[in-house]
Order: C-alpha cells, then sequence, then structure tokens
C-alpha cells in the first residue's frame, strides 16, 4: 500500500489496536466503529505500507504538492491536503493523460450506487460531517478543479462512479 506518511501513521495505530484520526473526534467513534464492523475492516499490517514522500507538517495551501507517481504510462503529481477530509489525504493529477485521483477530498455523490447512496444519508448524522473540517475541504476540492487544465477529465474519487468533466481553455 503507498500512502502519504500521516495516512500511514493513522494506519499504524489502527493496526496496534489505537484510536484513528476519526476515532480521537468522540462525535465520529461510534459511526467509524459502525462502519468497521459493518465491513469487517482489517487494519494493514504497517510492515506492508511503503511512504515514498517527504512529510510536510505545516501545510499552509489546501493542496501542496509533495512529489510525483509513475504507474506504467501514468505520470501524476501528487498533492497532499491540509486536512479538510482527512489528514494526509492524497490526490493524484496525471495532466497529459487528464485523469485525476481525488480519494475522499471530491467524490462523485451522483455517480453513487443506490446502496452507496442509502448508506452515505447516515454519515452527516451520525458524525455530523464527513470531512474533519468541511470549510477546509470545500477549499480542497476547489484547489483541485483549479489545478484541471482545459479538456476533458477523468476524475476517480473514493466512492462513486468516474466523473467525466470538461474544462474550456
Amino acid at each position: 500500500m503507498i500512502t502519504s506518511s500521516k495516512t500511514a501513521l493513522c494506519l499504524k495505530k489502527e493496526y496496534e489496536g489505537k484510536d484513528g484520526y476519526r476515532e480521537k473526534n468522540p462525535l465520529h467513534k461510534p459511526y467509524v466503529r459502525i462502519c468497521k464492523a459493518l465491513t469487517s475492516y482489517e487494519p494493514t499490517n504497517p510492515d506492508k505500507i511503503i511512504t515514498p514522500w517527504n512529510d510536510y507538517e505545516n501545510l499552509t495551501e489546501p493542496l501542496t504538492q509533495i512529489g510525483f507517481f509513475d504507474f506504467e504510462e501514468l505520470h501524476f503529481e501528487v498533492y497532499e491536503g491540509k486536512g479538510g477530509h482527512l489528514p494526509g489525504e492524497i490526490v493524484l493529477i496525471d495532466y497529459a493523460k487528464h485523469i485525476a485521483f481525488t480519494n475522499d477530498i471530491y467524490i462523485n455523490t451522483q455517480g453513487f450506487t443506490p446502496e452507496q447512496a442509502e448508506y452515505n444519508q447516515y454519515a452527516p448524522i451520525l458524525m455530523t460531517s464527513v470531512d474533519t473540517d468541511p470549510k477546509l475541504c470545500a477549499e480542497e476540492r476547489k484547489a483541485i478543479m483549479e489545478r484541471l487544465g482545459g479538456g476533458k477529465w477523468q476524475i476517480f474519487g473514493a466512492h462513486g462512479f468516474k466523473k467525466d468533466y470538461s474544462v474550456n481553455s
């Protein structure tokens, strides 16, 4: 598994039986525990986690470029969010192929399956928000969209189907 350093730390804590980022918030903890029980969540062994990018402690922008990631013919710029959804959330953008992987910072709610839509309606009730800082997460989403150049894009969030998005040049 390839992650940011902050995500690796969270996963390590979960593996050790400690609270992850979301569970530290008492308003989020019951919902996260329910999700883990319903999905039979198993924490990742930290020995299987790779953190190829530097860890930047005090990010000043909603998105900060932290490195690059190549996968076959795809060449991504890697950005770390400031923590609006969760600390350590990363975004991958391939400007040549017009592909963006946005994790949970930007998801295609219009592309949810009926089951995802039904499940997703409980999060705001049980957690107050799926984001650690909803205002900051909105800034991160805006920063993602501002980084996309002209053309037709494919955006893959962590939930929902791919979103086709066009930017006029």
